[in-house]
């Protein structure tokens, strides 16, 4: 993942390599990046305000790529609020709010869970902490 700068906008691009991880090494399908990209779209198309949904610019699935428009370079980071314990009730409501919607836009709908029934990715993470 990495923040470029461009016609006066911040943008992140998120390129799937083989190899994830910075501390540890944990290989993963390279696929998993269209399974990222059709669920983002699928969660876009399904809820009536996605606002909290990433808006992907372009796909470019050879060379297994999605660009994205970034959050303000002021933006505070969930997990840095976490860690501080600076989470306060109306974000975690509006949290809780969030993935109530995204589950009961999603609950029951038998094609989406023979679209993204393929966990390959994320079973391979899986196992390799369990493995630690």
């Amino acid at each position: 993942i990495k923040r470029t700068f461009a016609d006066n906008k911040l943008y992140v691009i998120k390129t799937a390599r083989k190899e994830k991880g910075k501390i540890y090494k944990i290989n993963a399908p390279l696929n998993r990046i269209f399974n990222e990209y059709e669920s983002i779209m699928t969660f876009r198309e399904l809820l009536h305000n996605p606002r909290y949904i990433a808006d992907p610019i372009c796909f470019d699935p050879d060379s297994y790529t999605i660009v994205f428009e970034s959050a303000p370079k002021q933006a505070s980071l969930l997990s840095d609020k976490l860690l501080k314990n600076k989470l306060d009730i109306s974000l975690i409501k509006s949290i809780t709010d969030a993935l109530v919607e995204m589950h009961n836009a999603t609950l029951q709908k038998k094609d989406l869970l023979e679209k993204f029934e393929n966990t390959d990715g994320l079973s391979t993470i899986s196992r390799h902490f369990l493995e630690l």
